[in-house]
């Protein structure tokens, strides 16, 4: 705003400056994390040269030169792009590091099923500096029944000759899980793959003892001398007698070998006991109910006899380090001479989902990830940390409470962290199963001195802003089944907790509480199988909605109350909606997986789903518009259904909507972009923003605003990222006149905030002096939440008869809390004595506009003394095809001189689209008495608005010249 003479009646739009800032979001700074890729690897292998390398996801590479005192970082490039694929081994063959990776494509298999696996073949003739990626030549595994497509190869072996075999399985999968078909073994024979073997279950393991091979998988045992002609057979149909007694024919048909070697002139497997699924007998269940550990010195003849001892859990990824057993897992370092007599060597080592491989027959390295790298030298029995660069734990549902920040840490003991300096440290603030019996929560809700959360079958709450949780009455009741998902805060303060039903009945029924969770009503159910009523929130008024998904996204619904939380119903209002993805089979039930429901200040709702989906409704649910839907291709800016779009948890920040996410490039799902996703009104449109971290694996799930307006991103590899603090525009303060002697009355419109307003005001003083030349003054300014009107405040000032050039003190008004706001008032005292000097005061009503459409604007003209001869004052428009005015001419005498003439400017219509043009307004004065006639006022300036609509591309206003659109 220009400098200029205003007077006390100012244009409501000039007032507020909000803490905000239009680029609020398209810059970030890390503060914590993001050290190194943050990456699990999957395999290992040492070099002659002595070089380490660990490979995984995306072909990431972490290499030592200098036995793992140093390490850096690399990727594996696959025609100049990151591979698209996730390497499962390595191993050195001669001074070649050969190695495979596995990935999903689109399938048009008979099976009508859509996608499956594919393997490929990554090798390094250079010490892993470079390498050639190469996709396995076969596509489908043959069987004396058919073919089958998938090749998925996630193992290599060496064998003693020389040879190269890989082995695994063949994999098709319907995007939510996969289906194993068959063992399979392929030999490399010069530069081509032949298939050596293809039945019975997956092959997950291969061992040697002089030159005989071994092979164990699902139901499956293999022997072969060469590793080209295999003879097995079922464990099914093999004898075997553990710690005494025979395994029976219920359990043999479940057996899956997961690892096999050979121990003293023994070969020895350890297998897992898998049960048929009751609700689908043709599938066996997912987790294991028995573990063995099984050796035979010769399981090939004619009796196949095993004789074993059952384990109490499972020891993955055996390594054979010179006859001694090696298993590094979650539960550290474990170490065996049969496999039947393990014993924790070290329960702090780590590898997670990473690798352990041998350098020497005494030597061995578990790389847990890219922060931390184990060495032991004597077979695995004791260890030491070689790499320590722990970032922390990763934070996730970070909710704001006060002035601090408060997280679940994603480490072992799942505690809860704070940090009062915007993420950039954190402290442990409460141990939940400490104080509760229950580890973690799932979202915090309420504020300040009244939280709570629903975790298990448990709600719990905090009056202390967090540091202590103690657990409420449970309040389902004994004969309802279910976990309590989420705890909404409604009407009057009423808690409601919808539970998850797991089972075909009953209904999973509804909790209300209005005495903090003391006591809990039931409520009617809307469950059944599948039923997953998991997000929810108060919507205005009496309404609830919780979002429900069914089972595998199909028809979702929303799950609604009209009398805050008494009486429920569901709605299915995404069916049939325009944008969004149906399915195949039913095209009206569409499949996306709600993950989100979140209330605007304006009231308005977004869902979001987990594909890059964004909707909104401006009736409080009733009705949805889709918005965005990148995954969908060609809707809404959509890249393809294979760019991966996802967005996280959204937040309102200033006068935008953030929140995180990511998308795959367009080769490789294992290298994502972490994105943001903003939008500046309301949800209606969006844009992604990159943001530039270390490493990609660094991406961001979870979202909050800081105490001080930013917005805190937190995700894997222990990474907060801050947006840049919002701006604080250089605001000069609105310029009011007063005379002297006269009270200053201003009029202060309402800030645009939700809810109930305080503002604070304070006069301090310029180069006018409080009691001298003004009456202090201070207090507040209130309004209630529905309370639009603007609110008066006056201001006396002192008529000392003494001439004084204008004065000016300073009125200072703002508000507290989470949205700051504030702004000022710069008054001038003109001076009413006699004797002034001769000047032309202009009194101006705010910043001076004028539109095409014919707004008008004015000001006042009027002399600081009486003259000794007329004063004509003339105004020129410098260019009047924009603006012009009712009178050009103003004459000033000895009996009008005090009373101010009112210049009246009009806005001039014309066809160009120039938005919006500065006119410049220059005073001319001519009189007989020189005190006024040798005068120079400065210009005014007018803005005049175009009435042309400016033009919009791909929702953003274009910014060249000639940007209407009529």
């Amino acid at each position: 705003m220009k400098a200029m003479l205003i007077s006390t009646l100012l244009a409501a739009g000039a007032l507020i400056a909000p803490l905000t800032s239009t680029a609020l979001g398209d810059n970030w700074t890390r503060v914590r994390g993001d050290l190194s890729p943050g990456l699990s690897y999957n395999a290992f292998v040492a070099t002659p040269s002595g070089r380490w390398i660990a490979a995984g996801g995306g072909g990431r590479l972490m290499i030592s030169d200098d036995n793992g005192a140093n390490w850096r970082y690399d990727t594996i490039l696959e025609n100049g792009q990151p591979l698209d694929g996730n390497v499962t081994d390595l191993v050195l063959l001669g001074n070649t590091i050969v190695g495979t990776a596995t990935r999903l494509i689109p399938s048009s298999n008979r099976f009508q099923i859509p996608f499956e696996g594919q393997t490929k073949i990554i090798s390094s003739i250079d010490n892993g500096s470079s390498w050639q990626v190469e996709t396995f030549p076969v596509r489908e595994a043959i069987a004396s029944v058919g073919r089958f497509p998938g090749i998925y190869l996630t193992h290599l072996f060496v064998t003693p000759g020389g040879g190269l075999i890989a082995y695994g399985t063949t994999l098709l999968s319907n995007g939510f899980g996969g289906f194993y078909i068959g063992g399979l073994i392929f030999r490399r024979m010069g530069a081509s793959w032949q298939q050596m073997y293809f039945s019975l279950g997956a092959l997950q393991s291969m061992a040697q003892t002089g030159s005989r091979l071994a092979a164990a998988g699902f139901q499956t045992v293999l022997d072969s001398a060469d590793g080209g002609g295999w003879n097995g057979y079922r464990l099914s149909e093999a004898q075997y007698n553990v710690d005494g007694n025979v395994l029976g024919p219920d359990v043999l048909e479940g057996l899956n070998g997961s690892d096999i070697t050979f121990l003293n002139g023994n070969y020895v497997m350890q297998t897992q006991l898998f049960r048929r699924s009751e609700s689908i007998p043709e599938l066996f269940e997912a987790v294991a109910v028995r573990n063995f550990v099984l050796e035979s010195p010769n399981p090939f003849d004619g009796g196949r006899n095993w004789t074993g001892t059952e384990l109490s859990r499972l020891y993955p990824d055996w390594l054979n380090v010179d006859g001694q057993l090696l298993s590094v897992g979650g539960r550290g370092a474990q170490i065996s001479s049969t496999g039947a007599d393990w014993m924790v060597a070290d329960d702090t080592v780590r590898e997670g989902f990473g690798s352990v491989g041998a350098i020497d027959n005494q030597t061995v390295i578990s790389v847990g990830n890219s922060d931390e790298v184990w060495r032991s030298d004597n077979r695995g029995s004791s260890w030491s940390k070689i790499l320590d660069q722990d970032p922390g734990p990763n934070m996730s549902n970070p909710f704001r409470v006060g002035n601090r920040i408060l997280a679940l840490g994603q480490d072992f003991r799942q505690r809860v962290w704070s940090s009062v300096d915007n993420g950039a440290t954190w402290v442990e603030f409460a141990d939940l199963q400490e104080q509760t019996g229950i580890a973690g929560f799932t979202r915090i809700r309420g504020s300040g001195d009244r939280l709570f959360s629903a975790q298990g079958n448990q709600v719990i709450t905090s009056t202390d802003e967090g540091k202590s949780w103690a657990a409420l009455p449970y309040p389902a009741s004994p004969e309802t089944t279910g976990v309590l998902i989420d705890v909404v805060v409604g009407q009057n303060g009423r808690l409601i907790i919808a539970p998850e039903d797991r089972t075909i009945g009953p209904e999973a029924d509804f909790f209300t509480s209005d005495d903090n969770g003391q006591t809990w009503t039931q409520r009617e159910g809307v469950g059944g199988f599948g039923s997953t009523p998991e997000f929810g929130i108060h919507a205005g008024g009496g309404r609830i909605i919780y979002l429900k998904n069914a089972s595998f996204s199909f028809s979702p619904e929303l799950v609604v109350s009209d009398d805050n939380g008494v009486t429920w119903r569901v709605e299915r209002p995404f069916n049939g909606l325009e944008g969004l993805l149906f399915s195949d089979e039913s095209p009206e039930l569409t499949t996306i997986d709600l993950e989100q429901i979140f209330r605007t200040r304006s009231g308005r709702l977004i869902i979001r789903g987990d594909s890059g989906e964004i909707l909104t409704s401006d009736d409080r649910g009733d009705s949805w518009v889709v918005r965005e839907y990148r995954d969908l291709d060609g809707v809404n800016g959509g890249d393809g259904v294979f760019l991966g779009w996802t967005i996280g948890p959204i937040v309102e920040a200033g006068d935008r909507l953030i929140a995180p996410g990511s998308r795959r490039t367009s080769t490789s799902n294992s290298n994502r972009i972490p994105i943001v996703w903003i939008s500046a009104d309301d949800g209606t449109t969006w844009r992604t923003t990159p943001i530039e971290v270390e490493n990609r694996s660094s991406r961001f799930f979870d979202a909050v605003v800081t105490p001080d307006g930013r917005v805190m991103l937190s995700g894997g590899n222990g990474s907060i990222y801050l947006s840049d603090p919002p701006d604080t525009p250089e605001i000069s303060p609105t310029v009011v006149r007063v005379r002297e002697g006269e009270a200053l009355a201003l009029e202060v419109p309402r800030p645009p905030l939700d809810g109930a307003i305080t503002l604070t005001y304070k006069v301090t003083p310029g180069s006018a002096q409080e009691g001298a030349d003004y009456v202090a003054g201070s207090g507040v300014l209130s309004w209630t939440a529905n309370d639009m009107a603007a609110k008066p405040l006056a201001i006396d000032t002192v008529n000392n008869m003494a001439f004084e050039p204008t004065e000016d003190f300073l009125i200072e008004l703002g508000t507290d809390g989470d949205l700051i706001v504030s702004f000022s008032y710069q008054v001038e005292i003109l001076d009413n004595t006699p004797s002034a000097s001769a000047r032309v005061d202009l009194l101006i009503d705010g910043p001076l506009v004028t539109s095409e459409s014919g707004q008008e604007d004015s000001f006042r003209l009027v002399l600081a003394r009486e003259p000794a001869n007329d004063v004509v004052v003339s105004l020129v428009v410098a260019d009047e095809t924009e603006v012009q005015a009712l009178a050009n001419s103003f004459t000033f005498t000895s009996s009008n001189w005090n009373t101010p003439q009112t210049v009246t400017l009009i806005g001039q219509n014309d066809d160009e689209c120039d938005l919006e043009v500065a006119v410049t307004l220059n005073l001319a004065i001519e009189s007989e008495d020189t005190a006024y006639s040798d005068l120079m006022p400065l210009p005014i300036f007018v803005t005049n608005f175009d009435d042309d609509q400016p033009l919009f591309i791909d929702g953003f206003e274009a910014e060249s010249a000639g940007r209407c659109g009529g």
